[in-house]
């Protein structure tokens, strides 16, 4: 199931350029495996929207939104299923909108 959900996220990454996976690992003291990806600048949504919401304008509000969008877009277009979507897990990398 793990190996499915890399080959998927590197699937949509390939169209519209998602944060790249690069791999996986296992947690040795947990035996929990965990995906490797391009290292977020920002963190998560949650994170940045608590720390910036109010110097981002709406333009990039918007921009935001648009790349949201477009990624489900893509991730239903090739019939994958999110299944667990919030700000917690949507990644935010500086180069992504334009941020100040």
């Amino acid at each position: 199931m793990f190996l499915n959900e890399l080959k998927s996220n590197y699937h949509c990454y390939k169209l519209f350029g998602l944060i790249k996976p690069y791999g996986f690992t296992k947690d040795p003291k947990l035996d929990n495996y965990i995906l490797v990806m391009q290292y977020a600048s920002e963190g998560d949504l949650h994170k940045y929207l608590q720390k910036e919401f109010t110097e981002i304008d709406w333009k990039t509000k918007i921009i935001i939104l648009e790349y949201i969008s477009r990624g489900l877009f893509t991730i239903h277009d090739e019939n994958f299923i999110h299944r667990d979507l919030h700000s917690g897990n949507i990644l935010v990398d500086d180069r992504s909108y334009n941020m100040p």
